[in-house]
């Protein structure tokens, strides 16, 4: 039984076209870890990390989708089956997992500049290092919402709640800096990119066990 590992709602949205239980951790290392072990309880045999992530080669648009034969975990490289996901497109590059936002585009540059991965996000490592304590194989599909070039403005890192944007503390913050309004239609922009190229990366709907 192949389980789904999101981050947010929107993407929950996306993924529930497989027809796979879902679990929405929150954007957080911590939140996708307790979402796939408790996927995994219900009896997953197979984890798939799924949704939108961070740029870290200047050279890849929003919208880059990835499906990377590695996960990055600090020392730790975690191989990917990409088998699991035969719809996505063909396997390469790596994925580099942070536990904390990566928000400026000097941090990214100097991951880019220490691991060569194509991106970063901060749940794939979480599912890769869960499904390797339990000797499952796991996919990871993601597409980059914020280029390598972007500095995320402060609304942008406020937490979500249950996987969905908290907009009255997003709309404090513009209050206070609306200088950062700009930065955030961007961002707004790109990740519909992203979400976009997830959507159109799926197969036609189609019930599978």
């Amino acid at each position: 039984m192949l389980v789904i590992i999101v981050g947010m709602a929107s993407e929950a949205k996306i993924a529930a076209r497989l027809h796979h239980l879902i679990g929405i951790g929150g954007g957080t290392t911590a939140g996708a870890t307790q979402a796939a072990q408790r996927l995994i309880d219900k009896g997953a045999t197979a984890v798939l990390s799924f949704g939108i992530a961070g740029g870290l080669d200047p050279a890849l648009p929003p919208g880059t989708l990835i499906n990377p034969t590695e996960i990055l975990d600090g020392p730790i490289r975690y191989q990917t089956t990409p088998a699991l996901i035969p719809w996505a497109p063909a396997p390469a590059r790596i994925i580099a997992g942070s536990d904390t936002p990566l928000a400026t585009a000097t941090a990214k540059q100097r991951l880019y500049a220490k691991t060569t991965a194509a991106a970063v996000d901060m749940e794939s490592h979480a599912v890769a290092r869960i499904a390797a304590a339990h000797n499952l194989p796991f996919a990871v599909i993601r597409a980059i919402a914020d280029p390598a070039t972007t500095t995320l403005p402060p609304a942008a890192l406020i937490p979500l709640i249950n996987g969905s944007p908290n907009l009255p503390r997003i709309l404090a913050s513009l209050v206070e800096n609306p200088t950062q309004l700009p930065q955030l239609l961007r961002l707004a922009i790109h990740a519909h990119r992203a979400h976009t190229a997830l959507r159109q990366a799926l197969p036609f709907p189609t019930k599978t066990s």
